[in-house]
């Protein structure tokens, strides 16, 4: 498929029906289109409420409703003639409105007017706040209740559906058995790390399928009267054999062997101790010398007719059959714990009348393919006509499912998909590279490529960066990525605008330049760990030049010295932050490390909810005792004991927390906080910590969060109940990831 590129004059005439998708790179200003066919709908037609809009995070939302918004008014006032633009899309658009007559004009602004009153009742949504309106909305086609309760983590109800199944499973063997179900899942904490990824409300298939969990487990009774006849065998000729194994000359005796003389000698005491056992056992991991493939893998040049024994190639050949049955028993258990787990919490679920966030999604793909699927299609398509789903490389099958059913093949309608396949490929927040390819094959076999469209300009990176990489991927041709038959290397432009590039000295520096770690002085490999020392002292070695050379004036951005805030470093693991963070401390530099985890996940957000909820209700004494202990205040237990027995410690605790709460009440959120801050010490107790400035950072961006809502939430129990909500979406956002 060829996709077309999408300008301008191709957004003002892009069809508003029918299923399209649109491919944006990073910095193609794919929310920046997302705001023009949102404005376009409008135009159109189409109410706030009818333009269904859909993304991932709670914070997506957030941004794309006040782009939104901020489009519709920016257009209002260009038609109304109070203003003035230099966005070429928007005068281009009103340029097109004004032709079609005053009338017409008239009535668009009317439209624009209403929809800008209207933006706190647009349907922009998460993909779970849509599936739980669309549940509850229309709960006579989807069976569910008017008034869904929904579990904001059910982990603890997946913990213990695993602890219950491998109580019945396992306890209930026999020693033989139970042997080997030990010795093929590990302990319950190994076992529950395997298994989660296949937990959840999706379903998933574990490949290869080998058979129910009891006829893998009674495979081990087909194989014990071979057992019993090695054992036999042993018994009887085991010194001979054991003697091969010792004084052959062709089998390495290096220290990492299983032949090394003092680590076999340990090893033919376990086995003999193994075969004089009765009733016998499944073998211990020392019955694999026994076998032709170690003999092989660890055999030198030299001949030894003796390594070929019949007994040797016999146990080997038991060595592969209890290999491949300790990997089928494994695979059947995950299988067979996951079905049970999945069964048990939806049993829970139902008798408590509880929904998780995955719940949701699966429900309604249910609910769609159910008896009244079609009814329940039908009200969902006339509440929302028109969707347009955000980062749909982030999609899962159950979520495209959705959307597929709802809006394939229904010409009145409108399905805009818009996403970037490349990041597809590393199945960020779950999302599929099949489902993708899925999306791309129906929209191929709908409409060929009529509806493919891709932005080529890139708004954010210098022409240079853009320049280099399109040299890296245009070297690989067709096999930039994997499937290459879906994803291509489509190269972007740079835009026309001013643009920083960094020089020293007067000379323009390179975009991209490639580092590469010197080979040790024998020539051979760095280990990981001298590697990682290595690149974190170049990189921290790199940044204080700059730095330095910033401060001299010599190294500039643009027209002006750079600064260390211009400098972001990218690293895969938190470790390796860490350890970054602490090499630039030896040189003086303070760094702060940046993680994909929401702030709403970091332990001040929670720490802030209990301080606020005890603003909210200062006369709780649980509330402010729960306060008390808070981490942002950095209080010793005999502090915390001390304020609460003593009287008039206690009393001017409580009074100032009375005073917070009137603060917020005359004068707004903001400058309660600020109060806060200041008057419980906890930004001096913050920093007597452990990343006291990361610390700091989050707690003030969490206030700036709630600063920007409490235009909208503007009652103390809203705002707090909003904050509330983020947190809870935050972390089923987080689980979702896991699973």
């Amino acid at each position: 498929m060829n996709p077309r590129p999408l300008g301008i004059e191709q957004v003002l005439a892009f069809p508003l029906h029918g299923v399209q998708l649109i491919e944006a790179s990073a910095g193609t200003g794919k929310t920046y289109t997302i705001a023009n066919l949102y404005l376009r709908h409008i135009i159109a037609g189409r109410e706030v409420g009818q333009v269904l809009v859909v993304t991932f995070t709670t914070a997506a939302t957030d941004e794309l409703r006040g782009r939104i918004r901020a489009r519709l008014f920016e257009a209002l006032t260009l038609l109304d003639g109070s203003g003035r633009t230099d966005d070429v899309f928007l005068a281009a658009l009103v340029a097109q409105i004004r032709r079609a007559g005053e009338e017409q004009q008239a009535l668009i602004v009317r439209r624009l007017r209403l929809a800008v009153r209207a933006m706190d009742e647009a349907a922009i949504y998460t993909i779970h706040s849509f599936c739980q309106r669309a549940l509850t909305e229309f709960a006579f086609n989807s069976g569910q209740r008017f008034q869904l309760e929904v579990l904001t983590n059910d982990q603890p109800l997946w913990r213990a559906a695993v602890h219950d199944w491998w109580r019945t499973a396992g306890y209930r063997l026999d020693a033989a058995h139970a042997r080997l179900f030990a010795a093929s899942l590990g302990d319950l904490a190994a076992f529950r790390g395997l298994l989660a990824p296949l937990l959840g409300a999706q379903h998933k298939r574990l490949l290869p399928e080998v058979g129910p969990l009891p006829a893998v487990l009674a495979r081990l009774n087909a194989l014990e009267p071979e057992l019993a006849e090695i054992a036999q065998h042993w018994r009887r000729d085991g010194d001979r054999l054991a003697a091969i194994l010792r004084d052959s000359k062709a089998l390495s005796r290096a220290q990492k062997s299983p032949y090394h003389p003092q680590r076999l000698a340990t090893t033919l005491t376990e086995l003999d101790a193994y075969f004089d056992a009765q009733p016998l056992p499944p073998p211990p991991d020392a019955f694999a010398v026994l076998g032709s493939a170690s003999i092989s893998a660890n055999r030198l040049k030299k001949p030894d007719p003796l390594l070929d024994d019949a007994f040797f190639a016999r146990c080997g050949q038991l060595v592969a059959e209890l290999g491949a049955l300790s990997r089928d028993l494994r695979v059947a258990a995950l299988a067979d714990a996951a079905a049970f787990a999945r069964e048990r919490v939806r049993a829970l679920k139902a008798k408590a009348q509880l929904l998780s966030f995955d719940d949701l999604l699966t429900e309604l793909q249910a609910a769609l393919q159910g008896a009244r699927g079609a009814a329940l299609a039908d009200a969902i398509r006339a509440q929302f006509p028109v969707a347009m789903i955000d980062e749909f490389q982030d999609t899962d099958p159950v979520q495209y499912g959705i959307f597929r059913t709802l809006y394939r093949d229904r010409p009145d309608c409108g399905l805009i998909m818009i996403g970037d396949p490349k990041q597809a490929i590393y199945s960020f927040r779950g999302g599929d590279i099949f489902t993708y390819m899925q999306a791309k094959a129906d929209l191929n076999a709908d409409l060929g490529d009529g509806g493919l469209y891709t932005l080529e300009t890139n708004w954010r990176s210098t022409p240079s960066l853009i320049n280099a990489v399109n040299q890296v991927f245009r070297r690989r041709g067709e096999d930039a990525f994997v499937y290459r038959e879906t994803i291509t290397f489509a190269p972007v432009v740079a835009a026309e605008r001013p643009h920083r590039g960094l020089s020293i000295q007067g000379r323009a520096q390179p975009a991209l330049r490639l580092w590469t770690l010197p080979l040790k002085d024998d020539g051979k490999a760095r280990s990981k760990q001298d590697a990682g020392s290595l690149t974190h002292a170049a990189v921290a070695a790199e940044i204080a030049r700059l730095i330095d050379g910033g401060r001299r004036g010599e190294v500039r951005l643009g027209e002006r010295p750079l600064l260390p805030k211009d400098i972001a470093v990218l690293v895969r693991t938190g470790y390796e932050a860490a350890e970054l963070r602490s090499v630039l401390a030896e040189r003086g530099i303070n760094a702060v490390s940046v993680g994909r985890e929401s702030v709403f996940q970091s332990p001040e957000a929670g720490a802030l909810e209990t301080l606020l909820a005890a603003v909210l209700s200062p006369r709780d004494r649980d509330l402010a005792r729960l306060a008390l202990g808070s981490p942002l205040l950095g209080r010793e237990f005999v502090e915390i004991e001390r304020v609460c027995r003593g009287e008039d410690e206690w009393a001017a605790w409580a009074d100032g927390l009375r005073q917070l709460h009137e603060s917020w009440q005359r004068k707004g959120f903001m400058p309660m906080f600020q109060q806060m801050l200041s008057r419980m010490g906890i930004a001096a107790a913050l920093a007597r910590g452990e990343l006291g400035e990361r610390r700091l950072t989050n707690l003030l961006h969490l206030g700036e969060l709630l600063q920007q809502a409490y235009t909208v939430h503007a009652g103390l129990d809203g705002l707090l109940g909003w904050y509330s909500r983020q947190r809870a979406e935050s972390l089923a956002e987080a689980l979702s990831l896991i699973h």
